[in-house]
């Protein structure tokens, strides 16, 4: 009897723990600001809604944004485990598998969406429902691997939160909630650059401090900041001049690090370009 009392008890302390970890893949502070920001917009527009409504409806929002962070952490749950800032979330400390955070995320966005076009308006829902794949598809999973530029596109989703506070108040679009959309896209990138320079230093402990230091120096010597390309032709991407073919044997043999005597940058085979290549088109393909 006793035992199976502490059985339950354990039980029950387990289901409350996964309850509390599966709230931090939602980025609880990004859902304070989507509130705020959602809440001006609404809170702007000429028309007005009850105050039950305009909580609920709110609340439907931030629940939305919460399903965006959490199918965000599903993705980068191995870039997290690198870094001291993020190492600590549910899937890296393994309190959350990728499965439970992707059932969790896409649930949750199912139901901010439906349930927005049912206490709001359509408008409402349909932009919510731009807003969470914009920030998992196109921010995430497309860019934010590929380009630093990713932060003033994928700023776009960030922005979106008074626009749909002013639809849930109007059942409409017009400049004003654009203005609102521009004040926050254009404070985005400055915010979160700043931060990735500050958080860089966790990505080079990984690294081998000679070739961060070979890798630094070259990307501020070059024009486009390209400090690594391929074999093109045979030539080197980087400028175009033809490389020996000792040289190519040399490159493709993987042993060293090898750079182009005219413009810096460091070479590599284009089996390898292609390889990885390959294999972010199947990582993106598995999603």
């Amino acid at each position: 009897m006793i035992n199976s009392k502490l059985k339950n008890r354990n039980l029950n302390q387990v289901n409350v723990f996964n309850f509390s970890e599966l709230f931090k893949l939602m980025k609880p502070r990004v859902m304070s600001l989507v509130i705020f920001t959602c809440a001006v917009g609404l809170l702007m527009a000429p028309s007005t809604v009850s105050t039950k409504d305009a909580m609920i409806a709110i609340l439907l929002v931030s629940i939305g944004a919460g399903a965006a962070g959490a199918l965000n952490m599903w993705y980068e749950s191995d870039l997290d485990a690198l870094m001291t800032r993020t190492c600590l979330r549910p899937i890296p400390m393994g309190k959350v598998n990728k499965n439970q955070a992707l059932i969790f995320g896409t649930s949750l966005s199912f139901f901010s969406v439906i349930a927005l076009d049912y206490f709001a308006n359509t408008i409402s829902a349909v932009l919510l429902l731009f807003t969470i794949l914009f920030y998992v598809f196109v921010y995430t999973i497309w860019l934010k691997r590929k380009t630093p530029q990713n932060i003033v596109i994928g700023g776009a989703a960030g922005a979106l939160p008074p626009v749909i506070g002013w639809t849930i108040a109007t059942n409409s679009l017009s400049l004003e909630p654009i203005t609102f959309f521009l004040i926050i896209f254009f404070w985005t990138p400055s915010h979160f650059w700043a931060l990735s320079l500050y958080k860089s230093d966790d990505y080079k402990k990984n690294i081998e401090e000679r070739l961060v230091k070979a890798y630094t120096k070259i990307r501020t010597n070059v024009k486009n900041g390209l400090a690594i390309v391929p074999i093109e032709r045979g030539a080197s991407g980087g400028s175009y001049f033809t490389i020996p073919p000792q040289v190519q044997m040399e490159i493709a043999s993987r042993k060293k690090i090898i750079t182009d005597e005219h413009s810096g940058r460091i070479l590599v085979d284009a089996a390898l370009a292609e390889e990885q290549k390959i294999k972010m088109e199947k990582l993106i393909s598995k999603l």
